[in-house]
């Protein structure tokens, strides 16, 4: 995407302001010193406007980049609806016998009809179900797809033994926590107005905290990996590079030298492929422990 056709101005940059059409989002539009909700100089105001126009904050778009997403959203889903519409008043204003059979004919698509993946890996894109992520950052939506074993759980094949991790939330000043500067220092008489529950979190362990066991879904590839808190390197340190982790499938220890970083610094791959393998039970349950030497508090 680019910020109109005669500029080389790439607009998903960091902290670019404008889409090319706009500057500001609809709201920052009518954003005036003397019409604020709160009172502000006009030099805040502007900068408040410049705020609002951000495309991208870092990873996290910004607020005109959200408008730039969900404006582009209703108006494809708009016209496609419209399409549809104007189709189906066409047959029913002509209803003669091709344009019914044409109607009727309408090929249904199947997952098996579309094209093969143009930069993902057909060994785990050329699948039924896409992959799901257990996560504890908050809030988190959606089906989480492996869960936590309860310890008392009669299919957990470690019952009976020690499962002390913790849960951990990134603490945070909510008050300042990813706010902007102008918006901190605009709403300092009340705090709570710019606040959001986006929260870091994992699952905490030392090597007196036994073993943190992972029931796993049903799995058509078998790629597991696991993500650490908090940073952007931490992986290797916590994970790859951590002779005190074990790391067992079904009852088997893994092998340190088959990990690797992936897809990102965050993760690490344990297992690259080992199909739908479940343990006696009929269910595949992943388990990790820290051993005794282990110094580093490790959080999943």
């Amino acid at each position: 995407f680019w910020s109109g056709g005669n500029t080389d101005e790439v607009i998903f940059e960091g902290k670019h302001v404008g889409d090319a059409f706009y500057n500001t989002t609809r709201y920052g539009e009518d954003l005036q010193s003397n019409t604020a909700e709160i009172s502000m100089s006009a030099a805040d105001a502007q900068l408040r406007k410049d705020s609002l126009g951000v495309i991208m904050r870092n990873w996290h778009p910004g607020p005109l980049g959200f408008q730039m997403v969900s404006d582009a959203m209703a108006y494809v889903y708009a016209t496609a609806m419209i399409h549809a519409i104007d189709r189906i008043e066409a047959t029913f204003s002509n209803p003669s016998e091709k344009a019914a059979k044409q109607w009727e004919s309408r090929p249904i698509l199947l997952k098996d009809d579309l094209p093969s993946p143009q930069i993902c890996d057909p060994r785990y894109c050329n699948v039924d179900t896409a992959p799901t992520c257990l996560n504890f950052e908050k809030p988190t939506f959606g089906w989480y797809g492996a869960s936590i074993a309860l310890p008392d759980d009669d299919l957990n094949p470690y019952r009976g033994t020690k499962q002390n991790w913790i849960s951990y939330t990134k603490p945070v000043d909510p008050s300042t926590y990813m706010i902007p500067k102008l918006e901190q220092k605009l709403y300092q008489q009340d705090p709570d107005k710019c606040q959001f529950p986006d929260r870091c979190g994992a699952i905490s362990g030392e090597y007196y905290s036994g073993r943190l066991v992972f029931k796993l879904p049903k799995m058509e590839v078998g790629v597991i990996a696991v993500c650490v808190c908090c940073g952007k390197d931490v992986a290797e340190r916590m994970v790859l590079e951590n002779e005190f982790l074990q790391v067992e499938l079904n009852g088997s220890i893994l092998n340190h030298t088959s990990w690797d970083i992936w897809p990102e610094k965050k993760c690490v791959r344990l297992v690259s492929q080992h199909g739908n393998i479940v343990g006696d039970s009929g269910h595949s349950y992943l388990s990790l422990s820290l051993l005794e030497g282990n110094t580093q508090n490790v959080k999943i």
